[in-house]
């Protein structure tokens, strides 16, 4: 199975352009699909491409939230 090029979590980060708490966060959300091997957590270009596709549809999550809260307070 080819899994192409495997980035780090820094790798990642600063390819979308997000701090690495901010990609913490979307891991733990299950915003993003990872690998882990031993302790390091590992992204390939289609697990990227998938989440970017996902906020480019807006079907994250924190983005519905924030967009109800704003509803709400006009």
């Amino acid at each position: 199975m080819d899994f192409g090029r495997l980035r780090t979590k820094a790798e990642t980060a600063k390819l979308l352009r997000i701090s690495i708490a901010t990609l913490d966060r979307r891991i733990s959300d299950g915003s993003i699909e990872y690998f882990k091997v031993g302790w390091q957590i590992l992204f390939n270009e289609q697990q990227i491409q998938s989440y970017l596709s996902k906020c480019k549809n807006g079907s994250r999550s924190r983005t519905k939230k924030i967009e109800m809260v704003s509803a709400q307070t006009i």
